[in-house]
């Protein structure tokens, strides 16, 4: 049993013909690809572009002419991103070494930056609603990352256990909020 059974399923629709499978394996691929040529094969973004589109040309090539077939050996993001490291190699790259397995890039920075700072806006409405003693507790716990000891000295606390307390019943106020 293979492995690599999501991507031998992949490979039977790209070798179908699946115009949206190929659309979206090539949407899926084209920022790390970029990210792993610009960062192991000394390339600018530009040239990186270039590349990925040569690497899916011939890996669309090799699919249709029988070159790759299952059992995978591999997925097919490595596949394709080897690829790319031979497309480096015949540029006169060939002294830059590449690690021998695909590392895990960001699939999306941009996206996952966006997420972030979406994350960031709800918590900040979510403390705007709750206000008072809890937002204050909240920011200086989370926010500002204030040691439960000075938290306490700020807010007047008298223990630990009482921290605990607070901050259970703040949490639970602000996921009531989310719900």
């Amino acid at each position: 049993m293979s492995k690599y059974r999501q991507d031998e399923k992949l490979l039977i629709q790209l070798k179908s013909g699946d115009r949206q499978r190929w659309h979206s394996f090539f949407d899926d691929n084209r920022q790390p690809f970029a990210a792993f040529l610009i960062k192991y094969g000394n390339v600018d973004s530009d040239e990186a572009d270039q590349m990925y589109q040569e690497a899916i040309v011939l890996l669309h090539r090799n699919i249709r002419e029988g070159k790759l077939e299952t059992p995978l050996r591999s997925s097919l993001r490595t596949y394709l991103f080897a690829i790319g490291k031979n497309l480096c190699r015949k540029r006169g790259r060939s002294k830059l070494t590449f690690p021998d397995e695909v590392p895990d890039l960001p699939e999306n920075p941009i996206e996952e930056e966006h997420d972030r700072h979406h994350c960031a806006e709800l918590v900040s409405r979510l403390l705007n609603k709750l206000g008072g003693k809890c937002q204050q507790f909240l920011t200086l716990v989370f926010i500002e990352e204030k040691e439960p000891k000075e938290v306490c000295d700020l807010m007047k606390i008298p223990s630990p256990e009482a921290f605990r307390k607070r901050k259970f019943d703040c949490l639970r106020k602000m996921r009531k909020l989310v719900e």
